[in-house]
């Protein structure tokens, strides 16, 4: 029978072994002879310095506590010149694959060394390196199958949870910039949604352009909302032919000038091109102008929502007439219904009211606010895009928005860049697969 010779581990899944324990510890000692006892193996560092920090060891009949470094070689130890770096004067033992060479602190005395290599299974070291390895874009894609669904789902809901908290934090950063004006924040972060990926840039300079204060004052009259919003977003065409754009000029003009408003945003920044005409900016802030203008008081609105009725309610909109038969100024279309989609609907629970509950009760500290938000998230449908189409072709189907973000957030933050090791799913590929 021919023995498979089996490829060394990278550094990264050696911090993997060393930080479960996935090594046979009987016996465990030094390359020098000293029994050795792990007590903590410390906690993993992201930034530079030693590997693990604040981990505790016994090595022969002292207790140290201190730092642990790895490497594939212990020959690294010099030729990354860790003798002279000052950072790594607390380590305590060096983790190595392989003991090439005995290795120096800057003091002159040995670097006690244990020596991973015979201690690793063969199993658990081939199924590491071949999912580290594999090209695809979902790496563990083959072996979802065998991986129990309780683990799958504890894994979807972690990512969910993680992916809203990181979006949410980043809400809490804008709220301070804004000193803690929640009426603005909502504002801002309903108009990027609006502008979904395309046009975000532009939409989120436009909210940044025209205080909310004064989209309230005006917002008992469309066109004046309409008149502050095309102008700002300069979509306005100075020499109109048709009534109500002549009447958008002036009512805008006037109000410029009222609150000494600066113009941000130009015609050309705003994209049309490969778009079906219910997503162009033209017509994306017409509805923006009715969202505005049947919510009165719209932070307290979108909290207030906890579910799709709520929901339905606040976004069910009214456009101004001009907007019944178009979607440019200009260009008449046939006349139909044209409120917002079920698709921009579900958009909206997902990237705007969840993210700004989410937000609200964590700078509340509502965790009931949170959870009912959360509930309310598994009354919206899946997503359909790339990524989630890619997971259902590895075997993984969503039920609902809930599925769909933490799927987003798994590929982007784990499958994407080869973060196995640091995902459940990964783990138990590895360990039990």
């Amino acid at each position: 029978m021919t023995n498979i010779k089996l490829q060394p581990p990278n550094e990264a899944f050696l911090h993997f072994i060393w930080q479960h324990q996935y090594y046979d510890s009987f016996q465990l000692s030094t390359t020098a002879g000293e029994e050795v006892k792990v007590i903590r193996t410390g906690l993993l560092n992201s930034d530079s310095g030693p590997d693990f920090s604040e981990a505790k060891v016994r090595i022969g009949k002292v207790l140290w506590t201190g730092s642990i470094e790895i490497h594939l070689k212990a020959s690294e130890w010099d030729s990354h010149n860790h003798r002279n770096d000052a950072a790594y004067n607390n380590v305590i033992l060096h983790v190595v694959w392989e003991e090439d060479k005995s290795v120096l602190r800057k003091d002159g005395t040995s670097l006690p060394t244990i020596e991973l290599k015979g201690r690793v299974k063969d199993s658990l070291l081939n199924k590491g390196t071949n999912l580290l390895k594999n090209i695809s874009i979902v790496p563990c894609s083959n072996s979802l199958w065998n991986v129990p669904d309780i683990i799958k789902i504890q894994a979807i809901e972690n990512s969910f949870f993680a992916r809203l908290r990181w979006r949410a934090t980043l809400a809490l950063d804008r709220l301070k910039q804004l000193n803690h004006d929640w009426e603005q924040l909502a504002c801002e972060m309903l108009f990027q949604n609006f502008g979904l990926k395309v046009n975000k840039e532009p939409f989120n300079i436009l909210a940044s352009s025209i205080p909310y204060k004064i989209l309230y004052r005006h917002n008992d009259r469309i066109d004046q909302l309409e008149a502050l919003l095309f102008g700002q977003a300069g979509l306005l065409n100075k020499s109109a032919s048709e009534d109500y754009q002549r009447h958008l000029n002036r009512e805008y003009k006037f109000l410029k000038r009222k609150y000494s408003l600066t113009q941000r945003v130009q015609r050309e920044n705003w994209k049309f091109m490969r778009m079906r005409p219910p997503s162009f900016p033209t017509f994306r802030i017409a509805q923006l102008a009715g969202v505005l203008h049947k919510n009165k008081t719209l932070f307290r609105n979108l909290i207030s929502i906890e579910g799709k009725k709520e929901l339905i309610d606040i976004f069910d909109i009214k456009l101004s007439d001009y907007w019944h038969n178009h979607f440019l100024f200009g260009r008449k279309t046939s006349k139909q219904k044209k409120g917002i989609g079920k698709d921009m609907l579900n958009s909206l629970a997902i990237n705007t009211v969840s993210v700004l509950q989410m937000a609200y009760g964590i700078y509340k500290d509502d965790q009931d606010k949170i959870d009912k938000m959360l509930q309310a998230m598994t009354e919206i449908p899946a997503e359909n895009n790339a990524i989630i189409r890619m997971w259902k072709e590895s075997g993984i189907k969503s039920i609902n928005a809930v599925d769909t973000q933490g799927l987003i957030e798994l590929f982007n933050n784990r499958c994407k860049v080869k973060m196995c090791l640091n995902c459940p799913i990964g783990k138990e590929i590895i360990c039990n697969g």
